[in-house]
């Protein structure tokens, strides 16, 4: 049920973003309101946030993991985790070249070239990318419901201290980063469901 909403939630806001309903103008309004309260220490505290979910880190976390899994030779999950990883990429490259959307006037200061806008690729990364963590850590690590919870806590800290980041750079609209969280999710839960299916799936063929 929480992917399925949050699949609704991005096709609802790529839906308005793309016919310039009213979501463009509260993206515009939360824009300049935004842009007038961030600081230069601010700034450079953003910089340094964004870095963590940026698609750089995300390549190394996915390259270490992959190396991890294949050493181990836990192939269900190195291909779960491959998966998710490249899925995550290619929907952020397809979805930014088909909805087109221009950055926020000033985004150039703190990107390298020019990219699109909507979805937030550091916000579905940073989701992918730390929701497929915590999942590995708690299958190898977390032995605890505790310690479970406390991986998901500091899970969702970095989300939103990256996707916070975003907005306060001002790279992203609003809704191009609420997007990005919506998209992340429900591709998280699809490959997590779809891996613990088969796990099930193994069990009851070798029981």
């Amino acid at each position: 049920m929480v992917g399925v909403a949050a699949l609704v939630t991005f096709v609802v806001i790529a839906y308005g973003v793309t016919h310039g309903n009213a979501l463009t103008g509260v993206d515009l309004r939360a824009f300049a309101g935004r842009q007038s309260m961030v600081t230069a220490e601010g700034q450079r505290v953003c910089v340094i946030v964004s870095l963590v979910g940026s698609p750089a880190a995300m390549t190394v976390l996915a390259v270490l993991g992959a190396m991890w899994l294949g050493w181990q030779r836990r192939l269900l999950l190195f291909v779960s985790w491959v998966t998710a990883f490249a899925g995550a990429s290619m929907f952020v490259v397809v979805l930014k070249r088909t909805i087109h959307r221009a950055r926020p006037g000033g985004a150039e200061l703190f990107l390298n070239g020019a990219s699109l806008s909507f979805p937030s690729g550091h916000a579905v990364g940073s989701v992918v990318g730390f929701g497929m963590l915590t999942y590995l850590l708690s299958l190898y690590w977390a032995e605890r419901n505790m310690q479970r919870v406390c991986l998901a806590v500091i899970a969702s800290g970095l989300v939103g201290a990256v996707a916070y980041s975003r907005l306060c750079l001002g790279v992203h609209y609003l809704h191009d980063v609420i997007a990005g969280l919506a998209l992340g999710v429900a591709w998280l839960i699809i490959c997590l469901l779809t891996t613990e299916c088969a796990y099930r799936w193994r069990a009851s063929n070798t029981a």
